[in-house]
């Protein structure tokens, strides 16, 4: 019983994930010309193309399919690909965090801050879940 509470808090930290950075989209959308700039091709400095979508599509799709292995995978499976996956999303988030700080829109930079560091907060909280996951006999 207790493998499949560590199960359930990982879905529900992948969860919790996924909505941070759902939040940093839409508040980096409130930002007056963000529109603008979309349409002209660029967002945030970073051209916008096919390459560009997929790896910003990554960002959602490996929490929600994290999400679910999390409650299906084999618990040495699931472990590794959570300590994988968490550390390399952990660390995007914590380097955009950093780089959050010299943004110049001072009424969202307080708020992007947050939410952003709650980001940060998720991910290192499903590694170290995943690192102290207690051994078992499935």
């Amino acid at each position: 019983m207790e493998n499949q509470f560590w199960r359930f808090r990982l879905s529900i930290l992948w969860i919790a994930y996924a909505a941070s950075i759902t939040a940093l989209f839409l508040l980096a959308l409130f930002v007056p010309g963000s529109i603008d700039e979309i349409q002209t091709g660029k967002f945030g400095g970073v051209i916008i193309n096919p390459i560009s979508m997929l790896l910003s599509s990554l960002l959602w799709i490996i929490p929600l399919i994290m999400m679910s292995l999390s409650l299906f995978l084999r618990r040495s499976v699931l472990r590794w690909l959570t300590l994988i996956f968490g550390l390399t999303l952990g660390l995007i988030c914590f380097f955009d965090l950093i780089s959050t700080f010299f943004i110049s829109f001072e009424a969202i930079k307080i708020n992007a801050v947050i939410i952003q560091a709650l980001a940060v907060t998720f991910q290192f909280s499903i590694v170290w879940h995943a690192w102290k996951w207690p051994p078992e006999t499935e």
